[in-house]
């Protein structure tokens, strides 16, 4: 009993000093601010704990390369929507004055009109990016996120958020598929397509036809 006794007292002494390291590393990380993303240190561990600060470390990569992605939309959003919304706000102005004559009011409105226009676009366009850019950080998300995505129903889709714009240039669209699917995120193809549309609808010569 006695020699069980003196046992049992040692292997509990030894296996509080080979905790040590992982207390000191959990105290580590406890202490850490919000914004602090930085691998951890294996230090003294066991080699036991080896995979679990390899994932632990990988979850933090993932968790600051999100927060980046965040910091850098929102400085994006407001750098570009500023200055469209200024402008906006100095036309409604102008046409609201009641010194305004009739012309310069409708010119103004329809300034007003195209502004909207462009900052409903640049929304749309800001909104894809943070999309974009969370899958582009969860490698795991991004993997799920694959299928195999119908062309021209994503051709289709495309079209309907252009069309108002190509109507009134008088362009028209030709369609050829060398193959019906393929493999990929439905959600990046649309903003693919989209954007390539826009592209042709801007620069292409009025009344022509886009293939």
């Amino acid at each position: 009993a006695l020699s069980a006794a003196v046992l049992v007292a040692w292997t509990l002494l030894l296996a509080r000093l080979a905790l040590r390291p992982v207390d000191a590393t959990a105290a580590e990380i406890g202490d850490r601010g919000p914004t602090d993303l930085r691998p951890v240190a294996p230090g003294r561990l066991p080699g036991e704990f080896t995979p679990l600060i390899a994932a632990l470390n990988q979850l933090l990569h993932r968790l600051d390369v999100t927060l980046k992605s965040e910091r850098d939309f929102v400085a994006a959003a407001a750098h570009e929507l500023r200055t469209p919304l200024a402008g906006l706000q100095a036309q409604a102005q102008l046409a609201a004055h009641p010194r305004t004559q009739d012309a310069e009011r409708a010119a103004a409105l329809r300034a007003v009109q195209d502004g909207v226009d462009q900052s409903a676009h640049l929304v749309t366009q800001l909104l894809d990016l943070a999309r974009s850019d969370a899958l582009a950080g969860d490698p795991a998300r991004l993997m799920a996120d694959a299928e195999q995505v119908p062309l021209r129903d994503t051709l289709e889709q495309a079209l309907t958020d252009v069309a108002p714009a190509a109507a009134e240039r008088g362009l028209r669209f030709g369609q050829r598929f060398e193959v019906p699917a393929v493999a990929g995120s439905a959600f990046a193809l649309r903003v693919l397509l989209r954007n390539l549309l826009a592209n042709a609808v801007a620069h292409a010569p009025e009344g022509s036809e886009v293939e």
